[in-house]
């Protein structure tokens, strides 16, 4: 094997040991018949020179015995430094060819030597850090982190180097690394290394020259300053239960209203844009789906607060729909400016018929409702001749949760006049109920096959389901969806949320919770109380929304998070990483508003447009 060691090649008071060892370990691995290139930076003190291996022309990042500042240092010799270090290194590169490159302790080492071991196809980077014993990169920034704060209160100007190593590691996140950590001998006397250690290091090596990547170099590293003030400000959002706190439900409503405005704001084309993404810090574009069914729980809380400013951009909204619409009928998945044509999908056009409805209720439109049927025309003619969707649906299969879309279909029935939406809508729940288990589970009910049915697309099922059947008067789908309802009775925890995610089996992922679907459980609760008159759905359905509200984003300035509610809790859950969706927060809107309604008018109350 051939191998590049970059390193250091003298001791200090802060590495001790490493650079003796690393002498051991280069010759140990000549004995066994690898071909070493080293590298070491020029410095006073060096280790012992290995014969025919250890060329000294490297020039430190950082000189730690020179009484010059650090800032100084970096300001009159950095640049040039780095300059000549990355041409030596280049012409080594080049000329060696090693399989695996080894940046042994990293202190000293310069960014922009790293950046091109990184960017070099055909040599692996190996790390290996004195002292540390961080398995994944990741652990890297936890432990600079902490080594920041030891009570031994080492100054920062000594950490400079591994500070950008961190920066490094965020900026760099397509390449492949392997860092390995071996145990260092109390003493380093012998001439060679021991067996043991060698053989540490040589498997490390060997896995590393297994992932090494063949392909085209990356794109070439962008210089930036050890600082970089955007950077900062562009940091993950991290998100804590400080941001969380109990309000009245009235001011929860105008917070989600509020956060939902400021969603369609950012676009810029009238559409809800899809979600805030908090480890970016970006918005995503606008999407139909979403905006769709967001119009009618907007248009009823402008007419409950007389709120003109949101009844405008409910319109602006609605113009959004129509505007995308593609000439079959159909709307583009995710709508993007920079794509012409982008795939339709079955459940999405179901979604915007709510919008269109409602949009054509409210402003006298005749537009919108024949952009409702023209919708509920394309999924007619997409459909099965079983009922379900399979051409234009998440990959190619069809989908419990579809059911949603009948309930769509029978409100655009009962608009239009046309039964030839009903008799769809009628064969989709037909095929839905035949995929139902004795236990109450749907086939089917998971976003990708074969992976556990996330909350959000359990109660898409359940609501549809429900909804439909409530529509017809048909006392077998109520049946068909309290079943499971009354599953997730059982499956509610102590703070009042449900479980993430579910295996066939009602079998629970607990280790997070979906915000979205939690908030549509409620709704699916408060329905079946309304239905059957039984108070323990209202008591569920209580705790559920009250853990909503808990969970709202509201102890905060920043208008991009204020009255959201993120995809999963914690952050990091299963659904939506990291991410804010508006749909979350439209189905919170939801289950609160229909609290209040049947608070004041009691299991007569009807239900609010959604």
């Amino acid at each position: 094997m051939r191998i590049l060691l970059i390193s250091k090649g003298y001791p200090s008071h802060t590495d001790g040991r490493a650079e003796p060892l690393a002498v051991q370990v280069v010759r140990g691995l000549q004995q066994r018949g690898h071909t070493l290139q080293v590298l070491t930076t020029r410095q006073s003190d060096p280790a012992t020179r290995v014969e025919n291996a250890v060329h000294y022309q490297l020039e430190p990042d950082i000189n730690e015995t020179s009484r010059v500042p650090v800032p100084v240092q970096f300001l009159l010799q950095r640049k040039s430094r780095e300059r000549r270090n990355a041409q030596y290194l280049q012409q080594v590169l080049s000329e060696f060819k090693p399989d695996v490159t080894v940046l042994w302790n990293l202190k000293g080492l310069q960014r922009r030597l790293i950046w091109i071991v990184e960017q070099t196809p055909g040599t692996q980077p190996v790390y290996y850090a004195s002292g540390t014993s961080p398995l994944q990169p990741d652990a890297y920034t936890a432990y600079w982190e902490s080594f920041l704060q030891r009570p031994d209160k080492v100054p920062l100007r000594k950490q400079v180097s591994r500070v950008a190593l961190r920066q490094l590691r965020l900026e760099n996140p397509g390449v492949l690394r392997l860092d390995f950590v071996i145990e260092q001998p109390d003493h380093v006397e012998a001439e060679s290394a021991s067996e043991r250690l060698l053989d540490e290091v040589e498997a490390a090596l060997n896995q590393a020259r297994g992932q090494r990547r063949l392909g085209p170099p990356l794109p070439p590293a962008r210089s930036r300053p050890l600082f970089d003030l955007k950077r900062w400000v562009s940091r993950p959002i991290q998100v804590t239960n400080s941001w969380h706190a109990r309000l009245s439900d009235d001011r929860h409503l105008s917070l989600a209203a509020q956060w939902l405005g400021v969603a369609q704001a950012v676009t810029g084309n009238g559409g809800l844009a899809q979600l805030f993404n908090t480890a970016k810090r970006e918005w995503m574009p606008a999407y139909p789906e979403t905006t769709g069914y967001a119009i009618p729980t907007l248009l009823h809380y402008a007419q409950l607060t007389h709120d003109k400013q949101l009844r405008e951009r409910v319109r602006c909204m609605s113009q959004f729909l129509l505007s995308v619409q593609l000439a079959n009928g159909a709307v583009p998945n995710v709508h993007n400016e920079m794509f012409e044509a982008v795939q339709p999908c079955a459940f999405d056009v179901g979604q915007v018929i709510y919008g269109y409805l409602a949009a054509y209720h409210e402003f006298k439109q005749p537009d919108y409702l024949e952009a409702a049927r023209r919708a509920g025309d394309w999924l007619i003619r997409n459909q099965e001749p079983d009922g379900s969707w399979v051409r234009f649906t998440y990959h190619h299969v069809p989908h419990a949760w579809e059911v949603r879309v009948s309930w769509a279909l029978l409100q655009l029935a009962q608009v239009s006049g046309e039964r030839r939406y009903e008799q769809a809508a009628c064969k989709n729940i037909a095929w839905t109920r035949s995929q139902q288990q004795a236990d109450g589970w749907f086939d089917h009910l998971a976003l990708v096959p074969g992976e556990a049915a996330v909350m959000h697309t359990v109660a898409y099922t359940l609501e549809g389901m429900l909804e439909c059947g409530l529509h017809l008067n048909d006392r077998d789908l109520i049946q068909a969806a309290r079943q499971p309802a009354d599953v997730l009775l059982n499956q509610q925890r102590a703070d009042g949320a449900l479980p993430g995610a579910f295996t066939e089996g009602w079998h629970s992922l607990d280790h997070f919770t979906c915000l979205t679907g939690n908030a549509q459980m409620a709704i699916v609760w408060q329905r079946l109380y309304q239905w059957s008159g039984d108070e323990k759905y209202l008591t569920a359905s209580d705790r559920l929304i009250d853990h909503s509200c808990r969970s709202q984003l509201v102890r905060t300035r920043n208008r991009n998070l204020l009255g959201s509610l993120p995809g999963s809790w914690p952050m990091e859950g299963d659904y939506l990483p990291d991410s804010l969706p508006n749909w979350a927060v439209k189905f919170f809107m939801d289950a609160v508003l229909l609290r209040q309604a049947i608070r004041h008018a009691g299991r007569a109350a009807a239900p609010p447009p959604r």
